[in-house]
């Protein structure tokens, strides 16, 4: 089963991205494009639309239950344990509260340094050999560990170096299990005050996280057969030359940086063939997509309102769509608006059993 939200998702930034990349270029372009920077000319597939209004759908809402209500109680409990200072040397599963600065041939180095940090101690939260140098360490020592990023480390700059960190333990505080009681639900909680509300407050939560779910499940399934009742030509052609051009720009752009396909499929864990089967299952489902939202919203009449743009721009993280019109264009925004109003659409007009 496809998930038509992510599609609608990646669609909508996709659409987005590459207007703002031709914008782009027509802005700063002064010379006529060569032959071989000339945009390959992709063919356009074409669709006829099945059932696409009164779909029926079950109802794919969940109950909260007795038991994950209880489970979610215990979760919590987990994640907030009770943390005590202690006058002792700190062990494995301690927190410690520190500053450090890590310097590389005596000049501390980029983003090695920081103050009043909580670190438990065996969460491999740094390099190896820093948590482990800290295990018996006190309340007001100094230490200097003598460590080495690994020969993999993602900072290439710094993989494989030899640095020393100067710490400095500010506290040594001892982790126990939290138990459910008033205490712990005012530590936890702006709002519950007694285990009785907080038990209400978190059941209202994880309902309203039900049915958030429910209703993007909604949307997808409601997706998932209008997109199975449409009849589309010329597909599978439209897909495939998308999928060498893109192919094409990204062996262009990783050769550029001295990477090649391979790679880059490696670092995705996977190999060519399996990146490609990926890029294609992508484009095929953004398609399909963009070719059913545009016919329904050709023959119903829809277009982008104020509703379905503030929705774009909050997908896209930004407060105000206006941020999108100026970087990619008002026709780009509104067209890409259009597509989530015919998904509001779909799912409004849909038979939920």
């Amino acid at each position: 089963m496809k998930k038509w939200i992510r599609v609608i998702l990646c669609a909508a930034i996709v659409t987005l991205a590459v207007a703002g990349c031709k914008k782009k270029e027509a802005e700063e372009t002064t010379e006529a494009p060569t032959e071989s920077a000339a945009p390959v000319e992709i063919p356009e597939a074409s669709v006829v639309l099945g059932e696409y209004k009164g779909i029926s759908i079950a109802d794919p809402y969940q109950e909260v239950t007795d038991e994950a209500l209880e489970a979610r109680i215990q979760q919590d409990l987990a994640a907030n344990p009770v943390i005590t200072n202690v006058d002792r040397p700190a062990e494995n599963g301690d927190v410690v509260n520190i500053d450090y600065v890590g310097m590389k041939d005596g000049v501390p180095f980029e983003r090695g340094a920081d103050d009043n940090f909580d670190l438990t101690l065996g969460s491999n939260s740094f390099i190896e050999g820093f948590e482990e140098g800290l295990v018996g360490a006190k309340t007001g020592d100094e230490l200097s560990l003598n460590l080495k990023f690994p020969d993999d480390y993602w900072n290439a700059e710094m993989a494989g170096q030899e640095v020393v960190f100067d710490v400095t333990v500010n506290a040594v505080k001892e982790q126990s299990e939290a138990e459910l009681n008033d205490e712990f639900v005012q530590r936890v909680s702006e709002e519950s005050k007694t285990v009785e509300e907080y038990r209400a407050e978190l059941r209202k939560t994880m309902e309203d996280e039900a049915r958030e779910m429910a209703d993007f499940q909604l949307q997808n399934d409601v997706m998932e057969k209008v997109v199975e009742n449409a009849t589309f030509t010329g597909l599978d052609v439209q897909v495939d030359a998308q999928l060498n051009q893109e192919i094409s720009m990204l062996e262009s752009a990783l050769s550029q940086q001295g990477g090649t396909l391979e790679d880059y499929a490696a670092m995705s864990g996977t190999d060519v063939e399996g990146l490609t089967a990926q890029l294609r299952e992508e484009i095929l489902s953004v398609t399909q997509l963009n070719l059913v939202t545009d016919a329904v919203a050709e023959k119903e009449g829809l277009k982008a309102d104020d509703a379905s743009r503030s929705r774009l721009a909050e997908l896209n993280r930004v407060e105000d769509v206006t941020v999108l019109v100026t970087q990619y264009g008002q026709e780009a925004v509104d067209k890409t608006a259009r597509r989530i109003r015919v998904m509001d659409f779909l799912t409004e007009n849909a038979k939920v059993e």
